[in-house]
């Protein structure tokens, strides 16, 4: 699994998908920091 990350921050704002969905295997993961 991929993990992206925007923003500049130390606190998530927002993640995709959602904490406790489950992933395929080579899936991306976005969290937005502010």
């Amino acid at each position: 699994m991929k993990l992206e990350i925007s923003g500049s921050g130390q606190k998530v704002v927002q993640q995709s998908p959602m904490p406790g969905t489950k992933v395929e295997t080579g899936s991306v993961i976005r969290i937005y920091l502010n």
